[in-house]
C-alpha cells in the first residue's frame, strides 16, 4: 500500500522557505480567535466571585455555575475551532489555548475551592506526613508503604520548599500535572502524524476527555506522566520498522514472522495488515539511542517502586508494540516483566502476604470484576445514578468519535495501527483484576490518549480535509459539547468532594485534643482527615450505624477499652456522601442528629456550622464495651 502523498511528501505549508512552522502564521485569521479567547478569559475570571460552592446539589459543581461562565467556555471553544483550522495552524497561539484551558477547567476548583479535593488525597497526605516525621517507610502499614516511591518524593519536595504539609500542593496539583502531561502528548501525536492540527486537535480533545479525577496529589497523577514520556521515546526515536520500508515486498518486510505453518502464516497476514505507513521515527545516533534507553529503564524503575497499577499497562503497550514490531528494543517487556516480580515479591512482600487471596480471586473473573467496576457504581441518589450515566455516555461519545476517526483516516489511507494497538491494550487488564472498582476508569484513562488522536482524525482525516467552515463549526460545537460534559462528569461529585475551611478546622481541633491511641470515628470515609496521625490512632467509619440510628451499638463502639478514648466526628460532607453515593433516605442524617443531641449517653465537646464532635458521657464510658452489640468498619489497613 502507497502511503498518501499528502501527508509523507510535507505540502508547502509544513515546510515554509524562511522560518519553523510553528512560529509562521497568519496573523490576520488568528485575531478574530486571539479575540475570541481573550473576552473568554475576562468572562471567565469576572463569573468566578459569583459562584457559591455551599448551594452545590447531587449533580455538583455544574449546579452553582453562572450562566456567564457557559458563555466564555461557549467563546473560548470557538476561538480554539477557528484557530485550528487554520491554514498553517498557528501552534504558538494554539499552545495558549490548550494552557488555558488546563487553567479555565482542571484549575477552577483551584480557586473557588477552600481546601483540596477528595478525602483519598487527604490520606495521602498523611503518608507523605508519616514519612516527614519519622524518615522511614513501614511496609507493615498498608499497600501504600509497599509502594512507596511517589511518597517519598512529596515528602521531600514539601519538606525541601519548608512546608508543614503538601495541602498547597494538593490545591494546584491538577494544574500541574495537566501541564506536565502538555510535552509527552504533543511528542506522542507527532510521531503519528506530519499534520499539526491533527496532532494539537489530540491534545484539546484529551483535556475535554479526561474527566476520570485521577490527576490529584497521587501516585497515579505522576505515574501517568511516566507512561506518556516513555510511550513517546519509545515510538520517537525507537520505534520498529512496521510499515516505513516504502518499496519493501510485504514478504519480505514480515520475513521475521515467516513459517511453514499455517499459524505462522496467519500471523504474518495479520502482522502486514497491521503495517502501515505511519511517520517515520525520529533520526538518533547510536549514542543517542543508549542514553534514551536508560532514561526509559529509570522511568520504569521509577514507576514499579511508585504505583502498583501503572507498570501493567505500561507491560501491556510495550508488549503489543514489540509483538508487532513498533518497538527496537525487543528485550523491554522482559526487563519490565523482571522489575515488576522482583518488586512484588521482595519489596512488597507484607502486602503480597497479607492480600494473596484478594490478588489471586479476581484472576478470570471476568463477570465479577466487569460488576464490581461497572453495575455497581449506579447507586445512590437520582442525581448521583444521573452523573454516572452521564459518565457512561461521555465515555460512548468519545469511543464514537473515535471509531468514525478510525473509519474516517482509513478511507484517507492512514492505518495509524500502532495509535490503534496502543488504544486497546488497557482493556484486557479487566481479565486480571477489578482493583476496587477502579479498573475500567483507569483502563479508560490509559487508553483516552489514543482514543483522542483518532477522534481528532474525524475532523483532520488528512492534511487536506477540514478546511471549510462547516467543519470549524462542527468542530466547535463538538468542543463544546464535551467541555459541558466534562463539566457534569468531572466534578459531579464534588458535593461529597468538597470540604470547607470549617471541617477541616474541626479536624484540627480533633487532632488538638485526641490523645494518642485513640479511636476516631466517622459516619463515612469521606472527610479530610488521616493528613497526620497516619498510625498514631484508629481510625472507624458505620455507615449502617448512623443509617438505623442505632446509638447503643455506637456507644459500645466508643466505650471499647482498648482506647483510652473515643471521638465522634460529624461533618457536612459525610452527610452529603451518605445521601449521595450510599443512598440514605431523606432526613436519616438530621434524625441521627436530633439523636445525639437527645442522649444522655454523648456530650458535644466542639461545634461548628459545618462539624460536631462528640464523646461519651463519663457515665456511659465506664460500662463495659461487651454491654452493647457492635459493629464498624475499619479503616486500617486500606
Amino acid at each position: 500500500m502507497t502511503p498518501p502523498t499528502s501527508e509523507y511528501s510535507q505540502p508547502s505549508y509544513f515546510q515554509p522557505a524562511t522560518m519553523p512552522v510553528w512560529i509562521r502564521f497568519s496573523l490576520r485569521p488568528s485575531i478574530v480567535s486571539i479575540g475570541l479567547l481573550g473576552f473568554a478569559v475576562f468572562l471567565w475570571v469576572t463569573s468566578l466571585g459569583s459562584i457559591n460552592v455551599r448551594q452545590m446539589d447531587d449533580t455538583g459543581l455544574v449546579s452553582v455555575l453562572p450562566p456567564i461562565l457557559l458563555l466564555a467556555f461557549l467563546l473560548q471553544t470557538a476561538g480554539f475551532a477557528l484557530a485550528v483550522s487554520r491554514r498553517p495552524p498557528p501552534i504558538p497561539l494554539l499552545f495558549v489555548h490548550l494552557v488555558l484551558l488546563i487553567v479555565t477547567t482542571y484549575g477552577i476548583t483551584s480557586i473557588v475551592y477552600d481546601t483540596p479535593r477528595f478525602a483519598i488525597g487527604w490520606k495521602l497526605a498523611g503518608v507523605m506526613d508519616y514519612i516527614m516525621k519519622t524518615g522511614t517507610v513501614d511496609a507493615r502499614i498498608d499497600a501504600f508503604f509497599n509502594w512507596p516511591g511517589f511518597f517519598i518524593l512529596m515528602a521531600f519536595l514539601t519538606k525541601t520548599a519548608g512546608l508543614d504539609s503538601p495541602q498547597i500542593l494538593m490545591m494546584w496539583a491538577p494544574v500541574f500535572f495537566n501541564l506536565l502531561y502538555l510535552g509527552p502528548l504533543w511528542m506522542l501525536f507527532r510521531s503519528a502524524t506530519a499534520d499539526l492540527r491533527l496532532a494539537v486537535l489530540a491534545i484539546w480533545f484529551f483535556y475535554l476527555a479526561n474527566w476520570i479525577g485521577q490527576d490529584y496529589l497521587a501516585p497515579q497523577a505522576l505515574n501517568f506522566f511516566f507512561f506518556l514520556v516513555c510511550l513517546a521515546i519509545l515510538l520517537t526515536w525507537l520505534r520498529g520498522t512496521a510499515g516505513q520500508e516504502k518499496d519493501v515486498p510485504p514478504e519480505v518486510r514480515n520475513r521475521h514472522f515467516q513459517g511453514t505453518t499455517r499459524r505462522d502464516k496467519l500471523w504474518s497476514r495479520l502482522t502486514n495488515r497491521l503495517s502501515s505507513y505511519e511517520h517515520p521515527a525520529a533520526p538518533s545516533t547510536p549514542a543517542q539511542r543508549v542514553a534514551l534507553l536508560c532514561i526509559i529503564l529509570l522511568i520504569l524503575m521509577a514507576m514499579v517502586s511508585s504505583h502498583q497499577l501503572t507498570p501493567f499497562f505500561t507491560l501491556s503497550a510495550i508488549i503489543a508494540l514489540v509483538l508487532f514490531d513498533r518497538c527496537t528494543v525487543r528485550t523491554l517487556p522482559l526487563i519490565l516483566g523482571v522489575m515488576l516480580v522482583t518488586w512484588i515479591f521482595y519489596m512488597a512482600t507484607p502486602y503480597v502476604q497479607g492480600h494473596i487471596e484478594q490478588i489471586i480471586s479476581p484472576v478470570g473473573a471476568v463477570t465479577v470484576n466487569l460488576d464490581e467496576n461497572l453495575t455497581q457504581r449506579f447507586r445512590g441518589s437520582p442525581a448521583h445514578v444521573f452523573i454516572n450515566y452521564m459518565r457512561a455516555a461521555m465515555s460512548a461519545g468519545v469511543w464514537a468519535l473515535a471509531l468514525f476517526g478510525v473509519m474516517r483516516r482509513l478511507r484517507n489511507g492512514y492505518r495509524d495501527s500502532t495509535h490503534m494497538l496502543l488504544a486497546l491494550t488497557p482493556f484486557p487488564l479487566l481479565l486480571l483484576q477489578a482493583y476496587g472498582g477502579e479498573l475500567l476508569l483507569r483502563s479508560y484513562l490509559f487508553a483516552a490518549p489514543f482514543m483522542a488522536f483518532f477522534g481528532a482524525g474525524l475532523f483532520f482525516p488528512s492534511p487536506l480535509a477540514g478546511r471549510g467552515w462547516q467543519s470549524t463549526v462542527a468542530l466547535w460545537i463538538v468542543s463544546f459539547v464535551m467541555l459541558v460534559g466534562f463539566l457534569f462528569t468531572r466534578y459531579g461529585n464534588d458535593r461529597m468532594m468538597y470540604f470547607t475551611d470549617q471541617e477541616v478546622a474541626a479536624i484540627e481541633h480533633l487532632y488538638e485534643i485526641a490523645e494518642p491511641g485513640s479511636q476516631l470515628v466517622a459516619a463515612t470515609g469521606t472527610l479530610p482527615w488521616r493528613y497526620q496521625g497516619y498510625r498514631t490512632y484508629r481510625y472507624t467509619m458505620v455507615p449502617s450505624l448512623v443509617r438505623t440510628g442505632d446509638l447503643a451499638a455506637l456507644g459500645g463502639l466508643m466505650a471499647d477499652r482498648q482506647y483510652p478514648v473515643s471521638y465522634l466526628i460529624l461533618t457536612r460532607s459525610q452527610q452529603a456522601s451518605g445521601e449521595l453515593y450510599i443512598g440514605w433516605p431523606p432526613g436519616t442524617w438530621k434524625q441521627f442528629q436530633q439523636a445525639l443531641h437527645d442522649s444522655d449517653e454523648f456530650t458535644r465537646i466542639y461545634a461548628n456550622d459545618d462539624a460536631e464532635i462528640y464523646g461519651l458521657s463519663a457515665d456511659c464510658h465506664e460500662l463495659a464495651y461487651g454491654a452493647y452489640a457492635c459493629s464498624a468498619h475499619t479503616l486500617d489497613g486500606q
